[in-house]
């Protein structure tokens, strides 16, 4: 990825004037708690919250990436301006309209499209321990299909041969989504969105924070926005771990919704195989049961975090704060 631009090289935009434009983007990371905050936040009576999360409507070079590995494109991901607009009809007088996109965070385009739409947005950025992030996200790439190793450590061991463009899973959408380190280069793309839109815009707030005291944060969050402050709404989603049944059905049904939407992509209409997309979907959930997690040898653990402390350290000196004390890190 490129290094980033500096806040001064950027220039100025018109944005959108629709008033449904969004002005609040959860931007990532996967598998660090959008999902909660996203629901929290769309009880906010000041905030309207997309319905449908994870547009990726400005990741415009992933999406391209994506159908050149494919050789196809997905519908969902090309949507029309209009279509995506329709996610905030009737919230055109709330203060902030949001949205969450976690592979965002990962974008070069991004950072300047949002704020070509949105000169006011506000920018959130949840980061989790890295460990516990990666082996968070890599049960979610086995049941997408993305994934077909079930061992965290294998799959972690092959990234420099997946890198090389061996070993790859068959059905990942494209490449770097299995490139597991990028992901938790924090300092990295936190600075790629600061360049655009400054450091007052953007606030990064880690999983942990938000677990041990709630309150404080989501107070903290509100003045961010400039909303009210109201009460914490009752979680609606808590995004519980899972893992596929079967690897294999989990690859089959990640092809079957590629080729549903690549229908939907040309025009084509109707079910595929008898079946439409919700069915897939069904059977989907139905291959998902409960994570079973192995317990990690703390050996093993912290020859991980050894190989991230200076990504931690890294993070620390751009937020100013002792994230190796949050996440017991090595000094």
């Amino acid at each position: 990825m490129p290094a980033p631009e500096t806040a001064g090289m950027v220039p100025a935009a018109e944005g959108w004037s629709d008033p449904r434009t969004p002005n609040l983007f959860l931007v990532g990371a996967p598998r660090a708690g959008t999902t909660g905050l996203h629901d929290r936040l769309a009880q906010h009576p000041e905030i309207t919250m997309s319905g449908l999360k994870e547009p990726h409507f400005f990741s415009t070079d992933l999406t391209q990436r994506m159908a050149r590995w494919t050789g196809r494109l997905d519908a969902e991901l090309e949507r029309p301006r209009e279509d995506y607009l329709a996610l905030w009809s009737g919230g055109e007088g709330a203060l902030r309209r949001g949205e969450s996109s976690v592979y965002y965070l990962y974008s070069d385009d991004a950072p300047k499209a949002v704020r070509a739409a949105s000169q006011d947005a506000r920018i959130v950025i949840l980061v989790r321990e890295p460990v516990a992030l990666l082996r968070s996200l890599h049960r979610k790439l086995l049941v997408a299909g993305d994934e077909d190793q079930r061992s965290f450590e294998t799959a972690l061991e092959l990234e420099d041969e997946r890198r090389a463009g061996r070993r790859l899973p068959s059905r990942v959408r494209f490449p770097e989504m299995v490139f597991y380190r990028d992901y938790v280069r924090y300092a990295h793309h936190v600075r790629r969105w600061q360049a655009v839109f400054g450091e007052s815009r953007v606030r990064v707030l880690a999983l942990e924070d938000w677990n041990a005291r709630t309150d404080e944060v989501w107070a903290e969050l509100q003045d961010f926005l400039g909303v009210a402050r109201a009460p914490l709404p009752p979680p609606v989603d808590e995004n519980a771990g899972v893992e596929p049944r079967s690897l294999f059905l989990a690859g089959w049904l990640a092809g079957r919704l590629m080729a549903v939407n690549r229908r939907r992509a040309g025009g084509e209409s109707g079910p595929l195989f008898g079946l439409g997309d919700r069915a897939y979907r069904a059977f989907g959930r139905w291959n998902e049961r409960p994570v079973r997690q192995r317990a990690l040898s703390a050996a093993l653990i912290g020859r991980w975090k050894a190989g991230f402390t200076g990504e931690v350290r890294e993070l620390e000196e751009l937020l100013g704060r002792d994230l190796a004390a949050l996440w017991s890190y090595p000094r």
